[in-house]
């Protein structure tokens, strides 16, 4: 047999072996893990686009779907997720130009609670490497209401559970997931390939991938005419230096002079709340301009029985007459809230806000709750805002809370109701009323509702898109729990869509 006649035979016997190569799977964007055509008109018009990690390429396996209680897929995105172990990805394909992501995980706990840290390596198309570290610092609760983040932690005593004592430990694990925000040193095109690989050197036995939303985020703003620039008063924008009595007096030359406060982009430290009331403060954009601070012990607790701070801007309380005028855009905050404490006013936005007031596209990430308002206020729009990754509500609208639109507003993986309006009983005989909940998207509240109205009179529910309630609650619901007020007037439910759920 001549040479060529092996050579022939032998790539005929390699093309009768091979295996076909596997299709690749053509990119998906859904809203809430449906196709966004289901959807259309229901829930907030977000800048950014979302994929499911179970619609990308992948090499590890697909969890879910599942709806148990303690479970990752219960707590994923559409119940259903990617677990990878070392060398294993998940590889998305962009169907826009993008220059920024959003990947929402899950890693293991520390054995001893606290969390872990581990890296992930993100490639485009092969290329332009880096490395994300991922965290479980601030996910993983155990227990009963209000949980802890010690596995070891016994039930609370008093509380219903169907679990004869003594319980298998760690008891109840929840709160599985947390988000990560990369901007990118380039925008990449539609079509390129985003790949998250674990490295072998992971420190995580295993690594879970639910969702990721890619953005092509703006220039940072530039400082708008007839504003006070913070850097002008010692602001530090690489957050080195504590900014809060910077950012306060520029707040007050702005309010003395008839200006507005500018925070350009950068990232300040901040420890505490700052106050507001008639004043105007606009960042560069919420993925440029970031309010970061820590959880700190208070050395005596506070008035309002808080025994830490954190970062947060509060309207004044309405026992000391509340604010007005107040205009907050275009920023982030980043707290570090790791477990729930309810005496504790560690929000992103507190107070009491109204009077014509406006809070419109923030980012709020790793709250307690990421607008708590107490009553008695009147007059406030909370439009196309981004909350995700708290421990108790996202929004909750509290004592004689009235005229208060929250339009276009996104949360995701709250500790506790997405969206709330409690109108508790008080001596003033005062209750939540002419309130409105319209084009709001909630996801994976991991304990209650997504929305839930406690009491009150005329208010309504509108327009909305909600999905995936974990466990105690359900998507839409209304109630008289929690001392409220009689239900009043009429309570509008309309034209919302849920999503994997009651």
């Amino acid at each position: 047999m001549s040479r060529s006649h092996v050579i022939t035979l032998a790539l005929l016997g390699a093309l009768l072996t091979a295996q076909p190569a596997a299709a690749q799977p053509a990119p998906r964007i859904t809203r809430a893990g449906l196709d966004p055509a289901l959807v259309t008109g229901r829930g907030a018009d977000v800048p950014f686009v979302e994929q499911e990690a179970e619609n990308a390429t992948f090499t590890g396996v697909k969890i879910g779907p599942g709806r148990d209680a303690y479970t990752l897929p219960a707590e994923a995105s559409g119940r259903t997720a990617v677990r990878l172990q070392p060398t294993q990805y998940v590889e998305f394909t962009l169907t826009r130009p993008a220059n920024a992501f959003t990947l929402r995980y899950s890693i293991p706990d520390a054995p001893a609670g606290g969390g872990i840290t581990a890296p992930l390596d993100m490639t485009v198309d092969g290329k332009h490497k880096r490395t994300m570290t991922l965290t479980s610092q601030y996910a993983w609760l155990y227990g009963m209401y209000p949980f802890s983040n010690d596995p070891n932690v016994d039930p609370t005593p008093g509380w219903w559970k169907p679990e004869p004592d003594p319980v298998a430990k760690p008891f109840r694990p929840n709160h599985f997931y947390d988000e990560q925000r990369v901007l990118l040193d380039r925008t990449h095109q539609a079509g390129d390939k985003v790949r998250f690989a674990v490295p072998r050197s992971t420190t995580a036995a295993w690594t879970v991938l639910d969702v990721a939303d890619f953005e092509l985020v703006q220039a940072p703003s530039k400082q708008p005419a007839r504003s006070l620039d913070v850097r002008l008063f010692g602001a530090d924008p690489t957050g080195r230096r504590d900014a809060a009595p910077a950012i306060e007096r520029t707040i007050a030359a702005a309010k003395e002079l008839g200006r507005s406060v500018f925070i350009p982009a950068g990232t300040f430290q901040v420890n505490r709340h700052i106050v507001v009331d008639q004043v105007t403060i606009r960042g560069a954009g919420n993925w440029w301009t970031i309010i970061k601070g820590k959880v700190l012990p208070l050395p005596q607790p506070a008035p309002d029985k808080s025994t830490h701070s954190a970062p947060g801007f509060y309207g004044r309380y309405a026992a000391d007459g509340g604010s007005t005028g107040v205009h907050l855009s275009d920023f982030a905050i980043e707290s570090d809230v790791r477990e729930r404490i309810d005496t504790d006013q560690v929000n992103g936005i507190g107070g009491a806000i109204g009077g014509g007031s406006t809070i419109e596209n923030l980012y709020l990430h790793h709250t307690k709750v990421g607008i708590w308002l107490d009553g008695p206020m009147d007059g406030l729009l909370i439009k196309n805002n981004v909350i995700t990754d708290a421990v108790a509500d996202g929004i909750n609208l509290h004592l004689g809370v009235s005229n208060v639109r929250a339009t276009g507003n996104f949360v995701r993986n709250s500790g506790d109701d997405g969206l709330a309006m409690w109108s508790e009983s008080n001596a003033g005989g005062l209750v939540n009323h002419d309130n409105v909940y319209d084009h709001n998207t909630v996801q994976t509240p991991v304990l209650a509702n997504d929305i839930a109205i406690y009491g009150g009179r005329d208010n309504a529910v509108t327009d909305n898109l909600v999905a995936d309630p974990i466990r105690e609650g359900s998507t839409l619901h209304a109630g008289s729990r929690f001392n409220a007020t009689p239900f009043e007037g009429t309570l509008t439910f309309a034209r919302n869509t849920t999503v994997r759920g009651t």
